[in-house]
């Protein structure tokens, strides 16, 4: 396995294809990351994620991060998050607005972070939130892989409801991902990481 870890932090910028893989036991988490990678961005930084859930301390570094660089973000979490991390999402909301955060199942743990230059994709086991287990990170600059999960986000959000910030239970019913997107279709297609075109 220690041939598989790269050493933390990594050194942006990143050339095409490059991937780094990490694993920590809490000593770093998603938002250093994401930290790192905006703040090697030329200009006009972008931030997509799709998480289970989101901690208060990292948004709140979002935030700063987002007022230091002028991030442009957009949100996918579970439908957990307004009753299990309620101040995150109401924040979450306050900031970004409800038009930029979608509320459906989902367990996935991606984040996009790009602008006209640098295309970062970060995949991980951990949450949006402060890490202190053992999580993976995998890092990788593919203008390829940010255009296609860019898309599967725009899908999503041009699919379910804007989330009303409001709202005093967030169970709504409104269509499912298994519908949106089908299994077997061209929706999910195997991608060789050794011929990706990035």
């Amino acid at each position: 396995m220690n041939k598989l870890m790269n050493s933390f932090p990594p050194a942006f910028p990143f050339t095409p294809g490059q991937t780094e893989f990490f694993i920590t036991d809490g000593k770093f988490s998603v938002i250093d990351l994401i930290e790192l990678a905006v703040k090697n961005l030329e200009s006009h930084p972008n931030l997509q994620m799709v998480s289970w859930t989101a901690g208060m301390s990292s948004v709140e570094r979002l935030i700063h991060l987002t007022e230091a660089r002028g991030l442009k973000a957009r949100f996918v979490f579970d439908r957990v998050l307004p009753s299990v991390k309620k101040n995150s999402f109401l924040r979450l909301g306050e900031i970004y607005g409800a038009e930029n955060l979608r509320l459906v199942r989902t367990h996935l743990k991606l984040y996009a972070v790009y602008d006209f230059h640098n295309f970062y994709m970060i995949e991980s086991s951990a949450n949006f939130n402060r890490n202190r287990r053992l999580e993976f990170f995998r890092v990788t600059e593919s203008n390829r892989l940010v255009s296609d999960f860019s898309n599967f986000v725009e899908r999503i959000f041009n699919n379910f409801p804007t989330v009303d910030l409001l709202a005093s239970s967030h169970n709504f019913q409104g269509g499912s991902l298994e519908k949106l997107f089908s299994w077997g279709s061209s929706d999910f297609e195997y991608v060789d990481p050794e011929v990706i075109d990035v």
